[in-house]
């Protein structure tokens, strides 16, 4: 069950876990060296975090045009809810 009504790193069942961007970002993270690294976070804001330690601009001006779309999972493939724990 989510915490305050997102989940968190410690909650997610896989042991990778994928960001893709329109913009051509992909990368692979392991969840426990991410989860030992950046603490229990919420998927929201590590998402956000994650994309700006790439190189991404456009999280700084989320109410543009121009705003970050990044999201979990593949190019093309985003994760459903099987993703998640609960």
């Amino acid at each position: 069950m989510p915490r305050n009504g997102t989940y968190h790193l410690a909650e997610i069942k896989a042991d990778k876990v994928c960001i893709a961007c329109d913009c051509g970002l992909s990368r692979r993270y392991d969840r426990l060296e991410l989860l030992e690294r950046a603490g229990d976070r919420s998927m929201p804001a590590l998402l956000l975090e994650l994309a700006r330690r790439n190189g991404c601009k456009s999280t700084e001006w989320p109410l543009t045009n121009d705003r970050c779309r990044v999201y979990y999972g593949t190019p093309g493939r985003r994760v459903d809810a099987s993703f998640f724990s609960g």
